[in-house]
């Protein structure tokens, strides 16, 4: 078994919701480094068949991992970038889940060796991409990427990502509430101040997460994904998007690329 800073204690979660056909969200938090602060973040749950994919991994309390484990077993945890990894050790040693990542990214538990998503997927139907922005000579090991995924071949198709696209503003009728658990008041006021207050692309990601003077890769990034196939989409934090996901894309275009 790992050690123990690599599986911390849950801190908390909402229900599991459906998003859509085989595709559940739930909404957890994650301790910053200052007392009394959490953020609120999202796992996404897939299901292909009676097995089930983890992305963005929550720890969860007791009751609500049983409710999980009704939806099928725990097969798959997809790591989409570097950054949302704490939980992922819990359920790769507690359910034998395969770990996916690709090449350029390391768990900071040596014990998880993923397999390439880039050359093989969980899933069928699933497409990867790998975010140019967040590319980084700098620090080899960064990495963001995002997956579409149709539960079937003749189904709209489910975006899932991390940081690049949250939902942070307010709700309208294209929004899904995960109805997590709330963030501390403290963690909501330096979100506001770090940009997590608009649906799209937060300030933050481009201060944390991006490359410096990455704004000519991140429109490449955005036409990658918005010419992939999909309408909803789940992500890291916030509100999901239960359709209409590309209308965000193109106000992330406007806000951040104007000159486009």
């Amino acid at each position: 078994m790992s050690d123990a800073k690599f599986v911390p204690p849950p801190l908390g979660n909402g229900p599991l919701k459906a998003l859509c056909e085989n595709v559940w969200v739930v909404g957890g938090l994650f301790k910053l480094p200052l007392p009394f602060t959490c953020i609120t973040r999202n796992m996404i749950v897939l299901r292909e068949k009676d097995e089930l994919a983890l992305v963005g991994c929550v720890r969860l309390d007791e009751a609500t991992e049983a409710e999980l484990l009704k939806l099928g077993k725990i097969v798959h945890v997809i790591a989409l970038c570097h950054s949302h990894g704490c939980d992922d050790t819990y359920y790769v040693e507690k359910f034998g889940a395969t770990y996916w990542n690709n090449a350029r990214m390391k768990h900071p538990n040596e014990n998880l060796k993923g397999k390439n998503f880039m050359e093989s997927t969980p899933f069928q139907n699933m497409q990867f991409y790998e975010l140019l922005c967040v590319i980084n000579p700098a620090k080899p090991t960064n990495s963001e990427n995002v997956l579409v995924w149709k539960p079937r071949a003749d189904s709209p198709g489910i975006l899932v990502c991390m940081d690049i696209l949250q939902g942070e503003g307010p709700p309208n009728e294209d929004t899904f509430d995960c109805e997590g658990a709330p963030a501390t008041m403290l963690a909501k006021v330096i979100s506001y101040f770090m940009g997590f207050t608009i649906h799209g692309t937060p300030g933050v990601f481009f201060s944390l997460v991006a490359r410096p003077n990455c704004m000519e890769d991140y429109g490449k990034d955005l036409d990658a994904i918005e010419a992939m196939d999909f309408d909803m989409a789940a992500v890291g934090h916030g509100l999901c998007f239960s359709r209409n996901a590309k209308k965000i894309i193109e106000q992330m275009r406007q806000k951040h690329l104007p000159a486009a």
